[in-house]
């Protein structure tokens, strides 16, 4: 295992290289992209089932790290943007404070794609061709299942968690130590608070295929720049 957690493998003289996070596909791919430009060749049976679900593993993992994040502080950006949540002390945010809040639920996405622009910009010869299409299956499939469980846990959290009942129910357990101002205060700001879920809901599904869509336009636009290259050079 080298210091960077990428386990290298020997076989037949090639080293096999199994990632064990983001960082380490991009460096994976940098490595067998600059040996296949060089001229290496790798046999057809040296990218196993095995290598292909590690692969795989490792994109869904990928992805619910960076989705989970978002779906904690999706909510939280849109009740900043309605000026229902406060930010920084202030219940007026700026146009500063909102753009703040929203890129605080959007940034590990954001920067993911980006990565993965760079990773797809990679997709031109065979054996690295293989590497990335199935990295990128499990991080569509991860995009998909976290999207999914979002948008039911929303929905599940308006309807059921807080409906007016429950809320009501809960708040009554605190009738002895608060007065009953400031639990129709919790109890207004909570419903006008829910909607929130929903907005929330649909923004994950359109963000997610937004999200997928990225790399796959960046792998269109790689296959046609190399073949416009490729047909240059003949």
């Amino acid at each position: 295992m080298s210091k960077d957690g990428t386990t290298i493998i020997e076989k037949d003289g090639s080293p096999k290289l199994i990632p064990h996070g983001l960082f380490d596909i991009m460096k994976i791919v940098w490595t067998y992209h600059s040996m296949e430009q060089r001229g290496v060749e790798f046999p057809e049976d040296f990218f196993t089932p095995d290598d292909m679900l590690k692969y795989s593993t490792c994109g869904i993992l990928e992805s619910f790290k960076s989705g989970l994040i978002t779906v904690l502080f999706t909510p939280i950006a849109f009740g900043v943007i309605s000026r229902i949540v406060p930010i920084f002390g202030e219940t007026d945010p700026s146009t500063f404070d909102k753009m703040f809040a929203f890129f605080l639920a959007m940034s590990l996405t954001i920067a993911y794609a980006f990565v993965l622009v760079s990773i797809t910009q990679r997709y031109i010869f065979p054996f690295t061709k293989k590497i990335i299409k199935n990295f990128l299956q499990g991080v569509m499939i991860g995009k998909i299942l976290i999207a999914i469980i979002a948008f039911f846990f929303y929905h599940w959290l308006y309807i059921k968690v807080l409906s007016e009942d429950n809320v009501i129910s809960v708040l009554r357990l605190f009738k002895l130590f608060i007065n009953s101002d400031k639990l129709n205060e919790v109890y207004l700001w909570v419903m006008t608070f829910k909607p929130v879920l929903l907005t929330s809901a649909w923004f994950i599904v359109l963000t997610t295929v937004v999200f997928i869509g990225i790399p796959l336009i960046s792998i269109v636009i790689t296959v046609r720049k190399n073949k416009q290259l490729t047909e240059e050079d003949l």
